[in-house]
């Protein structure tokens, strides 16, 4: 037995948990930034140069963190939908002015080249399964 659904269907539905579980987007990214090193993301958590961001918030594909809480940096930080997992944004010390422009990129390094699907790049989260079943639901559930 199957579930009644689309192709577009489930890319629309899997576009919209993107956009709210920081999870999606676990990995490592390097920045163009040199002082930052190295930005990692795990589930809710995020790290640069393996020092934990304190009170960050994902809302709408977008990572924001302050200083007001002891970060070294200000940030706010657009997770893009493409294959490669790019990122931009701000990030700005605690005494500095907010950029005007965006003033940092960075790409998801992957061990294994890449993934060359949406699908390839969702099984590389231990949550995949659920995400995806919770994708296939909706988007069935938008038919019916």
């Amino acid at each position: 037995q199957g579930y009644e659904t689309t192709a577009d269907a489930v890319q629309r539905v899997f576009g919209e948990i993107q956009m709210t579980h920081p999870s999606m987007w676990t990995g490592n990214y390097s920045t163009n930034k040199s002082e930052l090193g190295s930005i990692q993301i795990q589930g809710s958590k995020i790290m640069i140069n393996n020092v934990l961001v304190a009170q960050s918030l994902f809302k709408d594909g977008t990572m924001t963190w302050s200083s007001t809480y002891g970060n070294v940096y200000n940030a706010c930080i657009k997770f893009l939908h493409d294959v490669k997992c790019t990122i931009e944004g701000k990030i700005w010390g605690c005494n500095e002015q907010e950029p005007t422009v965006f003033n940092v990129t960075g790409e998801r390094q992957f061990t294994t080249g890449g993934p060359s699907s949406m699908l390839e790049r969702t099984i590389n989260y231990g949550f995949a399964t659920k995400l995806l079943w919770t994708a296939l639901l909706r988007s069935w559930a938008c038919l019916r």
